[in-house]
């Protein structure tokens, strides 16, 4: 079963700052916030490795407070939230080398537009004079 799938069946909510969120408006999210308070991917991820740490280092295990079933979820929302990280850096990188291929490309459009206006302009006035008539 993939991440997706069992959180849907698990109905899964992720923590944060404006109360639990699920898988889907996860998307929506920021990689980072530039506001303090701001909801973001990376603190939902820094809580859930939180969570995941406390309930795994406890020296007396039979104190703690997280169940092995608690623990699982914690790791399925934090592989989720990876996911979703991931995805959306690649999506970024992705959409940069996009924009400066295309960047590139007018930049070389221009460069050819200078080049047949000055091989136009070598031109003698007769060959002009032919030329536009043809058009």
């Amino acid at each position: 079963m993939d991440l997706f799938e069992k959180a849907s069946r698990l109905k899964l909510r992720f923590p944060a700052p404006i109360g639990a969120l699920s898988v889907e408006q996860l998307w929506d999210l920021p990689i980072v916030t530039k506001t303090k308070n701001g909801t973001d991917l990376a603190g939902i991820a820094r809580e859930l490795n939180r969570r995941l740490k406390d309930g795994s280092d406890d020296d007396l295990p039979f104190l703690s407070t997280t169940t092995k079933k608690a623990d699982n979820e914690n790791q399925l929302a934090f592989d989720i939230v990876k996911y979703i990280v991931e995805t959306k850096k690649a999506e970024a990188e992705k959409a940069a080398e996009v924009a400066a291929n295309r960047e590139k490309k007018q930049q070389i459009l221009s460069l050819i537009a200078v080049k047949e206006t000055e091989e136009l302009g070598g031109k003698s006035l007769d060959d002009l004079r032919k030329l536009a008539a043809e058009l």
